[in-house]
């Protein structure tokens, strides 16, 4: 029953592109499988974290102290309103996905479309790294604001500091404050990044005052299909960019100078994510920070579209390609070629 409610979501949202009752149907389900997944991989941690409920003689409050302060402070909240764990899983990603859909509602006129290719890539393995699962929920609804309408800086800044709360890598998109630096301090930061960037990778992949001490995830060198991914990755960009410049080729100059405008923020924040695409070729958990924004990216790949029936089911196509591609890669690599089927099966409301 789950499976036929996981695949009617996804198809229902890819042809219903801005469906209010098939945004609402998308919520529901995503939440109950996000919410009552069970024999899945570290969700026993997370139980277990859950009833310790701060005890500081229970066996996992050593775990339970290692988790980011919200996540804890609103389990204990949950755990005195004698919640169970999967109401508690349920409801804070209901609350929270709801956010993130309401955002991208009003931003996009295919809302339902990326919310669909959400449900395909990450949300599998976003049921399994809860935290980070809700944590980019807060990201992507914070960043559809700063990027796309009032850009201001303090919210964004609080809204990621909030993030963080669920899981610390949120911290990591604080390099997006780099946006909205004028054209030449944006360039000369831009490459100073990059430079940074090329140097980091140098030292630590060839071991240069042993850096890999400083983590486990730089230990590991690059693989055949972490570079197939890159490739991927780089391509994804390209394709992106040539879309942005047909689209500022329009007649009216004041439509151009404002499309011009948003275009160049929107080729920043893709240029920013870019930069952290050689961290892949150390670890593929690494993708979690530019796989938590993919629905932003896809976003921009539909936006900068026109509006010819061909060119979208070209482009959907595409995107479902690179999606499975990437569901395929974290499969294999983080779980086991069985993570949808672990996701799926052994739901407690459908036992």
């Amino acid at each position: 029953m789950i499976w036929f409610l996981y695949f009617t979501a996804i198809i229902f949202g890819l042809l219903a592109k801005k469906n209010k009752i098939v945004t609402i149907y998308i919520i529901v389900i995503t939440s109950i499988i996000f919410g009552y997944a069970s024999g899945i991989p570290d969700l026993e941690g997370y139980r277990g974290v859950y009833n310790c409920a701060g005890n500081i003689n229970d066996i996992y409050y050593s775990y339970y102290m290692n988790f980011e302060v919200g996540y804890r402070y609103l389990g204990l909240i949950s755990y005195n309103l004698n919640l169970s764990f999967e109401s508690f899983r349920m409801l804070l990603f209901m609350v929270l996905f709801t956010i993130m859909a309401l955002s991208i509602y009003k931003l996009s006129n295919k809302p339902n479309v990326l919310l669909a290719l959400y449900m395909i890539y990450p949300f599998p393995i976003e049921v399994i790294q809860a935290r980070n699962g809700l944590a980019s929920c807060i990201v992507i609804s914070v960043m559809c604001n700063y990027i796309f309408r009032d850009r201001n800086v303090f919210k964004y800044n609080m809204g990621i500091l909030i993030a963080s709360l669920f899981h610390s890598s949120a911290l990591v998109y604080l390099i997006f404050n780099f946006i909205y630096l004028n054209e030449n301090t944006f360039k000369k930061t831009y490459k100073y990044l990059l430079l940074g960037d090329c140097i980091l990778i140098g030292l630590i992949y060839f071991n240069i005052f042993n850096l890999q001490k400083i983590s486990g995830y730089f230990q590991t060198k690059t693989s055949f299909i972490t570079v197939i991914t890159f490739v991927i990755l780089i391509f994804c960009l390209f394709i992106f960019i040539l879309y942005s410049k047909k689209n500022i080729r329009l007649r009216d100059k004041i439509i151009l100078i404002t499309k011009q405008a948003n275009i160049i923020y929107e080729n920043r924040f893709m240029f920013i994510t870019f930069l952290f695409v050689p961290l892949l070729i150390f670890h593929f958990d690494y993708f979690r920070i530019i796989r938590n924004v993919l629905i932003l990216i896809n976003m921009l790949i539909f936006k900068n579209l026109n509006s010819k029936k061909i060119n979208y089911l070209i482009n959907v196509s595409g995107v479902l390609l690179i999606l499975c591609i990437l569901v395929y890669r974290t499969c294999i690599y983080t779980y086991s070629p069985s993570l949808l089927e672990l996701v799926m099966e052994n739901n407690i409301l459908f036992k």
